[in-house]
């Protein structure tokens, strides 16, 4: 009997073993950063971006950049966003925004804790949106 339970352990280990394989690094970016998105600014950068596109079968209707920022300037900052939605032809189809951020701290940069800023566009050539740019301009309030 306590055969079959030692077999019955290392087959047990072999499986869990076999399951388990090599697994390859991904093969994104660190901070996932997409190359179709621009960044204008002088007071952050990008500490976070994605675009992502929801579909209804195979049409898409709505596309959205997520952001996290990071406070390069060497001041507390307020900040105006928006977000430029162009085609392949650069073409702008959409302008989000804009969305203000107040008092970043000096080196404050977002993470992914917290929830991802977004900018989305779900108008009718949502299917057309290629690349997206995002600005940023230090906001002093009115």
């Amino acid at each position: 009997m306590k055969k079959i339970n030692w077999i019955l352990v290392c087959v047990v280990i072999l499986f869990v073993g076999f399951l388990s394989g090599c697994q390859e690094p991904s093969t994104t970016t660190e901070n996932n950063i997409s190359n179709k998105i621009e960044l204008e600014s002088d007071v952050v950068e990008l500490a976070y971006a994605n675009i992502n596109q929801h579909n209804e079968g195979t049409k898409t209707v709505q596309v959205a950049v997520e952001y996290l920022f990071k406070n390069v300037a060497d001041r507390i900052i307020s900040i105006e966003i928006t977000a430029e939605f162009y085609d392949e032809n650069n073409n702008l189809i959409y302008t989000g925004g804009p969305k203000y951020m107040t008092n970043l701290p000096v080196g404050y940069a977002e993470t992914n804790i917290l929830p991802v800023n977004i900018i989305s566009y779900s108008g009718e050539g949502a299917y057309k949106i290629d690349h997206i740019k995002i600005i940023v301009e230090e906001y002093l309030g009115t």
